[in-house]
């Protein structure tokens, strides 16, 4: 099992890679992906979200949000989640927010 600070830090360095500052983001870790799943009912229409749900379909997966801080008990606006696999540590895919 992967420790938090590994899928945290992977996580992060994978939005970094894509361009994304992480610099300025209160970062949770979901551990049990309520939040992640909670925030699934209000996106579903989001024409990302069937990308990412055909992604994580199987996989044993963590949720990591990165939100600016001055929204960051909000779940859209500047969100980004991140999914990293349980196991490698992989980041097997990714969703931003508008």
């Amino acid at each position: 099992m992967v420790n938090g600070e590994d899928m945290l830090e992977n996580a992060s360095d994978f939005l970094e890679s894509k361009g994304i500052s992480t610099e300025d983001k209160v970062v949770f870790l979901d551990e049990a992906n309520k939040e992640w799943l909670a925030t699934l009912q209000f996106i579903r229409e989001d024409p990302n979200v069937e990308r990412v749900l055909s992604q994580l379909s199987g996989m044993d997966y963590q949720a990591v949000r990165f939100s600016p801080a001055a929204q960051a008990h909000l779940t859209a606006g500047g969100v980004y989640w991140v999914f990293v696999d349980r196991v490698s540590k992989r980041v097997i895919t990714y969703i931003g927010m508008r």
